[in-house]
């Protein structure tokens, strides 16, 4: 049974279901794709009878009443089972669309966290986003937005407000404190939109022993990544690197055909047509079930063994590398906390403006193993906000960087205290990582539509 038939013949069941209230086609309002009524009842009907259906835990699903809900936002979130799902969401077709298809973005274009005296620290910033053009750098102090302290537009949830919108900017005057001398400084900001690139910070490090470590930040698996990733791993190549670092820190996913593109070139091609991942349905639908393997990459690292440095934020196609991995390479996972445990994948049901992204499947490697539980840390290193992520144009190493160089030299987890962790110390080492929108971390496993 075809995935389109699957959609139409969900379609159809909303559609009965909406007849409730409004008829089915002409008078009913807009018509969606498979037959889907725009009207909120139809909406809600597709909503409710797919995750009855293909949705991975349909037969854990809630009874509710369809009229007691006002969006389909709503509804997946009184629908969905929780735990273990806590994934499965409404989001707009078309602004999804963009952000993994062309890697286009609204936004300011930033990451925030609590440090350990409790400021918050910009984490990551986005290249040629209104953050980065205004010269607002990682580990700067967010001090206040339009003349209100940061904590009282955090917790009076004033930040969607902030910025305008792409039909009607809006700028706003915010007050940061330098991250290496505390001067404050304001800027102006807009949101504005721009396209994400997915290759953040890369670098080789020649070594003591004379060998070369590739290192480079992955923000997302887009579809615009693939060229990325060829070209990158081509100079890894031309650079003669023999062992890699990758930077995974607040990696949400994206596309699996990019998490396979990947795995098969750091690990070679000699691993070709092995399973890098199995992906099992409900039991409605165990016909469908179906592997990724690892494909033919010409820029293909062949390495033996790989560090992934990784945070709270890391999650599903970021998670999919490293769990694939394992069985077929040496692999390190150092960090601070267990990444997100996202093992499900979805595919785009769209209708109406919408699309559902409901977890359908749940991924294993060869040995069998899911993420379901995340991915715990085998070296216990801080997320080092005193620096830039990687290698800094005066040669200074960012500390989660260090700590993979480390092991990489000598096998060790030691490195220096200001990225040391210890969970006996930090019983509790989950940092807030705030998004700047709601769309910024998608925190997802997507095949193609």
């Amino acid at each position: 049974m075809n995935s389109m038939f699957l959609r139409a013949l969900h379609g159809a069941v909303a559609c009965l279901l909406g007849m409730l209230v409004v008829s089915c086609g002409a008078g009913s309002g807009d018509s969606g794709s498979g037959g889907v009524s725009c009207s909120l009842a139809g909406v809600l009907g597709e909503v409710d009878s797919s995750m009855r259906d293909y949705y991975i835990y349909y037969d854990q699903v809630p009874a509710v009443e369809l009229s007691e809900f006002d969006s389909p936002e709503a509804l997946v979130d009184a629908l969905r089972v929780e735990p273990p799902d806590r994934f499965s969401r409404v989001r707009d077709t078309a602004t999804t669309a963009a952000l993994l298809d062309e890697g286009r973005f609204f936004g300011f274009g930033y990451l925030w966290q609590r440090d350990d005296a409790g400021k918050a620290r910009i984490a990551k910033v986005l290249p040629g986003s209104p953050v980065e053009l205004a010269g607002v750098e990682r580990g700067d102090e967010i001090v206040s937005v339009n003349g209100t302290d940061w904590g009282t537009v955090q917790g009076n949830g004033m930040l969607p407000t902030i910025g305008g919108t792409e039909e009607l900017p809006e700028a706003s005057r915010w007050g940061f404190r330098r991250r290496d001398d505390g001067e404050f400084f304001e800027v102006d900001l807009t949101r504005a939109s721009f396209v994400r690139r997915t290759v953040l910070s890369d670098a080789v490090v020649s070594t003591a022993s004379g060998s070369k470590v590739g290192y480079f930040a992955f923000d997302a698996f887009f579809a615009t990544s693939a060229d990325e990733l060829n070209t990158l791993f081509a100079e890894f190549r031309a650079n003669d690197v023999t062992e890699l670092v990758v930077d995974f820190r607040y990696n949400g996913g994206g596309y699996v055909r990019i998490a396979s593109q990947l795995s098969t070139l750091i690990a070679g091609n000699d691993l070709v047509g092995e399973t890098l991942v199995t992906y099992r349905y409900n039991d409605k639908y165990r016909d469908r079930d179906f592997r990724y393997v690892f494909e033919n990459e010409s820029a293909s690292l062949d390495l033996q063994r790989v560090v992934f440095l990784v945070d709270g934020g890391t999650a599903s196609a970021s998670e999919i590398v490293v769990n694939s991995l394992k069985p077929y390479v040496d692999v390190t996972v150092i960090g601070e906390e267990t990444t997100v445990g996202k093992p499900f994948i979805s595919n785009a049901n769209d209708f109406c403006g919408k699309r559902l992204d409901a977890m359908e499947a749940e991924g294993f490697n060869i040995s069998g193993v899911s993420v379901a539980e995340g991915i715990e840390p085998d070296c216990l290193a801080r997320d080092d906000l005193t620096r830039q992520r990687g290698l800094a144009a005066d040669g200074r190493i960012e500390g989660m960087l260090q700590a993979g160089l480390d092991y990489l030299a000598d096998g060790s987890c030691e490195t220096t205290p200001v990225v040391t962790a210890a969970r006996a110390q930090r019983p509790d080492v989950r940092p807030s990582v705030r998004p700047d929108s709601q769309e910024f971390e998608l925190q997802g496993a997507f095949l193609d539509p």
